[in-house]
């Protein structure tokens, strides 16, 4: 376990930019190996403690690029704000966004019932109404389900 304030994840990671969740589980794997050569138990409490710091430290890293991409923007419409409009206007698009964990996604999704497969809906109306004021509902088109992001998270998109 760290006794550190902050995490030292210029040990295991490239500190420049965000650091992808599949990176993050590589080396929990490879702390979990180095445990095991040192004798030690990779799934003792102290050890999971210290998973557990990383993965936090990870994700507070994360959020600090999330935030100086947010403080950069003009007064114009966000990336998020134009991939709304045009998730309402019924496009598909690739949008990369920050989710929750502080871990980047990229998800290409629809709105536009058309584009949804009928046997998804069904008979059942979808309501198409954002759970709160910054979060859209929308239809992820690889995993064939119902997810949401916040526009202000949103780093990047595309039409396809």
């Amino acid at each position: 376990m760290t006794d550190q304030t902050e995490y030292p994840l210029e040990n295991w990671f490239d500190t420049t930019r965000i650091i992808p969740k599949d990176a993050v589980e590589i080396v929990i794997d490879q702390m979990a190996l180095y445990a095991l050569k040192d004798g030690e138990d990779p799934d003792s409490p102290e050890a999971l403690i210290e998973y557990q710091e990383l993965k936090n430290a990870v994700r507070k890293h994360n959020l600090k690029f999330y935030n100086a991409n947010n403080s950069n923007k003009k007064s114009t419409k966000s990336a998020g704000q134009k991939a709304r409009r045009l998730l309402n206007r019924g496009r598909i698009i690739e949008v990369v966004f920050i989710k929750a964990d502080g871990t980047e996604r990229t998800m290409r999704c629809t709105r536009n019932p058309e584009t949804i497969s009928e046997g998804v809906i069904g008979n059942k109306t979808v309501k198409l109404k954002p759970v709160d004021g910054n979060v859209i509902r929308v239809f992820d088109i690889d995993i064939c389900e119902w997810r949401s992001f916040d526009v202000n998270s949103v780093t990047s998109y595309r039409c396809l």
